[in-house]
């Protein structure tokens, strides 16, 4: 058919132009035979090609296969990103639900904390991200490769495929199937790192809010030092809003400061190390003497050992001297660990006054631990409305009261009233702060000066007992070196003794003023400050010998 009809157009287009019949019969002779031979020469070298192609493929497929396989075998680290990621959002929860209380003060050395929190949330989550994101796209890419494949007709088996191709029906059924194993765990591996990432990025959304949150509050606070937060008390609301109850507002506070109160813990290990080992040290040097002082050889010349503040194995003279040493070891803590701290040292001190002080005295110095827990636990909850106010400012005014009947306390034990005065003045100047903020509407400053009065009142009565462990430890020292002939039966007694006080109370008034600052949230600062003048007076020699 198809030489038919070319004779029959040549034929039209030669009789146009005069040429014969058999001229073009002819030509179709001469051309036919080698369109013949070209048609079979293509079809045998397609026939020779067909295998090449296939088992290309083939191999490519087992190739793919093989990665995709690999890939999904590595996991990609899923588990400990999602382990790591319900970590942060528990984390999250107790900083946002204690910035999302209605009308809740919070001070900015919290604030400062809830940040570093977040930036090390959001470390974790940028690496996190990025990590997914990769492997999102590769599991993508390997995806489209098993459809590529699978669509693949060179590796489709067909009732027409020809004899040649019908030999690999074996690889190319179990390359089928396997392609479709791969592309099942390709797919749910897909999906899971793409729920993962999604629930990343969800809350890495959720810490930059915050962080914006907590930045406006810095901004606002360094705006407004002085400046009125709340209505004055005589137009205080008469209840707070709605959503800041008590048991809320505690639970918010409590579980915020958790928060801060884990990460420090977790992040400044050495520092309460050294602590540690000082305790242990102290330890071993008090049972030691002890041990040395019961010996039959010593024994008579120093007879009976009396020691109030000390005991043979002294556990709780340990414990008070790590606590009261606390901030000295750890200067960058915040306030909610030198709180806990100060109250796990009431507790110590409370258990050494119960066999020591008398009933009167005793019942005295538990009033005091108890207006210690009211003051700290109404500055986690104190809002604006006028009820909680007031409140405020009753426990200022008992504070007072306390602090003037404790000073004749410690006036009437011989405590040394040069040390007790300017501590004195201070816990009555931040009371009365307190109450002037309050009621002027600063309500986040007179928290801060309340718990800072109440903290410096009984750190006092911590340092005091602190110094008479250690003099009580020097004394035990003295008596055992000097009946054995040691370093202190060479030395003079009466200077050494007064010495040691001197170096002790030094010791003191820095543990007190660096509570002081802490609570103040000032700390940092006047560090700063001292660290600047030092450096530029031990550069000023320098400056001028090179001029």
């Amino acid at each position: 058919m198809l030489q038919k009809s070319i004779y029959l157009h040549l034929k039209k287009i030669y009789a146009r132009s005069g040429f014969s019949l058999s001229l073009i019969a002819a030509l179709l002779l001469i051309q036919l035979p080698a369109y013949s031979q070209d048609t079979t020469t293509a079809k045998t070298d397609s026939a020779q090609t067909i295998p090449d192609t296939l088992l290309f493929r083939i191999q490519k497929a087992q190739a793919a296969i093989t990665e995709i396989n690999a890939t999904n075998k590595r996991g990609f680290g899923i588990p400990a990103i999602r382990t790591g990621l319900n970590d942060v959002k528990k984390d999250l929860a107790p900083i946002k639900r204690d910035m999302d209380a209605s009308r809740k003060m919070i001070d900015s050395k919290s604030l400062l904390s809830y940040n570093l929190i977040l930036k090390d949330a959001l470390t974790k989550l940028t690496d996190w991200r990025t990590a997914l994101t990769k492997y999102n796209n590769d599991l993508q890419r390997l995806s489209e490769q098993v459809i590529e494949l699978s669509n693949d007709s060179v590796l489709m088996v067909s009732t027409r495929d020809t004899t040649e191709k019908r030999l690999y029906n074996t690889q190319l059924s179990s390359i089928k199937l396997r392609l479709q194993t791969a592309g099942k765990g390709t797919t749910a591996k897909l999906d899971t790192v793409s729920r993962l990432l999604a629930d990343v990025s969800a809350s890495y959304l959720t810490v930059t809010d915050l962080q914006n949150n907590i930045n406006d509050r810095l901004r606002e606070t360094g705006k407004s030092a002085l400046s009125r937060e709340s209505p004055y008390i005589w137009s205080a609301p008469s209840s707070g809003p709605e959503g800041s109850s008590i048991g809320d507002l505690i639970q918010s506070s409590y579980e915020g400061q958790n928060k801060i109160l884990g990460y420090f813990i977790s992040t400044t290990w050495d520092n309460r190390i050294l602590l540690l080992l000082a305790g242990v040290l102290f330890y071993i040097w008090v049972f030691r003497n002890y041990k040395s002082a019961r010996k039959a050889e010593l024994q008579q010349q120093i007879g009976e050992l009396d020691f109030k503040y000390l005991a043979p194995y002294p556990v709780l003279a340990t414990i008070i001297l790590v606590l009261n040493l606390t901030p000295l070891f750890e200067p960058d803590s915040p306030s909610m660990y030198i709180e806990l701290t100060q109250f796990l040292l009431l507790i110590a001190i409370t258990v050494h006054f119960w066999k020591t002080l008398p009933k009167a005295d005793l019942n005295y110095w538990l009033m005091i631990v108890a207006l210690y827990i009211l003051v700290i636990v109404t500055s986690m909850v104190v809002h604006d409305a006028i009820w909680m106010r007031l409140w405020l400012i009753a426990l200022n005014f008992i504070a007072l009261y306390m602090g003037y009947y404790f000073f004749k306390k410690l006036v009437r034990i011989n405590v040394a009233e040069r040390l007790i005065k300017p501590v004195l003045f201070i816990f009555f100047a931040l009371n009365v702060l307190s109450i002037v903020l309050n009621i002027f509407g600063r309500i986040s400053l007179a928290r801060v000066f309340s718990t800072t009065a109440i903290i410096g009142l009984t750190q006092i009565v911590g340092l005091a007992v602190l110094i008479q462990i250690l003099t009580d430890a020097l004394e035990l020292q003295i008596k055992v070196s000097s009946c054995s002939n040691g370093l202190f039966s060479r030395i003079n007694l009466s200077t050494t003794r007064k010495s040691f006080k001197k170096i002790l109370s030094v010791v003191a008034v820095v543990l007190w003023l660096l509570v002081l600052l802490i609570n103040l949230s000032i700390a940092g600062g006047v560090f700063a400050l001292l660290q600047h003048i030092l450096n530029r007076d031990l550069t000023w020699p320098i400056c001028c010998k090179s001029t």
